[in-house]
């Protein structure tokens, strides 16, 4: 019986996407020659970026990416609504999957709740909204030293101040102890020079692009994801129990939010932005699934 059992359980854990593609219901690769926020995926008549609050930065295409530059009077806040999305109909179960590529050359940010960071929207565009942020900070997470640390972070709440229980990458090792995952040190946070604070791993002398990875399923209140070097395929994965359940419609009130720091500077690539949506695998499939397993074991 063992076997059996063994065999049973991993199925369960098999992820939704080998079960059922995922269908792309937006992205953005940049790819364009101009007009960075004018571009039209689904053909809709309006466009595909909207201003969330106040945003005072125009930013431009370099490389193919979306270059952000940020000065101490300005901010980058842009919605992408899911009414500009391919249109999708989630069902209990989906996942929605979002994914952005962002590179950090140069950081500094007056307080450490106004910093880069992807929001996602439930049910409410206003800026700094986001039922689920993933973003880059810092703060003094290794209280072996009085000096604040850079890291990614994943937290609840849009625009609050990171803290060591929603730092990706890091663990607390103790009373007084915290370490970082290798790939995700990227030493202290340096208050008086913006480029000594960046994406390159202690070590690098290069700032690294990482991929934020969003995952969430409808109807629940479980979301998680990762944060992977594209460059070294390290990554570091986070966790968090939403306030309520996801719940997205192909709505103006559901989306994403791409956020700067706010009286801070900085320069930050963003790329490869990706909406994507995997159905449930339904039981009768896992059921026959199952049993071809079984079927299979037996012999």
């Amino acid at each position: 019986m063992r076997p059996i059992l063994l065999l049973h359980t991993s199925l369960l854990f098999l992820p939704a996407a080998g079960l059922h593609a995922s269908t792309l219901i937006w992205m953005d690769d940049f790819s364009r020659s101009a007009n960075p926020l004018t571009y039209d995926y689904t053909s809709n008549a309006s466009n595909d970026y909207t201003v969330a609050g106040t945003s005072g930065i125009v930013p431009t295409l370099a490389s193919n990416t979306l270059a952000l530059a940020d000065n101490a009077g300005t901010q980058f806040a842009q919605n992408v609504l899911a009414d500009q999305f391919a249109p999708f109909t989630l069902a209990p179960g989906d996942t929605v999957v979002v994914t952005l590529d962002v590179n950090i050359s140069s950081f500094i940010a007056t307080n450490a709740a106004s910093t880069f960071r992807l929001s996602i929207l439930n049910g409410n565009p206003v800026n700094g909204s986001g039922v689920l942020t993933v973003g880059w900070g810092y703060g003094n997470i290794d209280t072996n030293d009085a000096g604040s640390e850079l890291f990614f972070y994943s937290s609840n709440t849009a625009g609050g101040t990171p803290t060591i229980t929603q730092a990706i990458g890091w663990t607390n090792g103790g009373t007084n102890a915290a370490s970082a995952a290798t790939g995700f040190d990227f030493g202290d946070y340096n208050s008086g020079a913006a480029a000594s604070n960046d994406t390159a791993p202690v070590g690098s002398a290069t700032p690294s692009a990482y991929r934020i990875a969003m995952n969430f399923i409808q109807g629940s209140t479980a979301a998680g994801g990762t944060v992977t070097n594209l460059t070294t395929s390290q990554s570091a994965s986070f966790s968090n129990t939403l306030g309520g359940a996801f719940d997205w419609t192909n709505s103006n009130t559901d989306g994403l939010q791409i956020l700067t720091g706010l009286g801070g500077t900085g320069t930050f690539n963003v790329d490869n932005i990706t909406v994507s949506h995997v159905p449930e695998p339904s039981a009768p499939l896992l059921a026959s699934l199952a049993l071809l397993g079984l079927t299979r074991r037996r012999r």
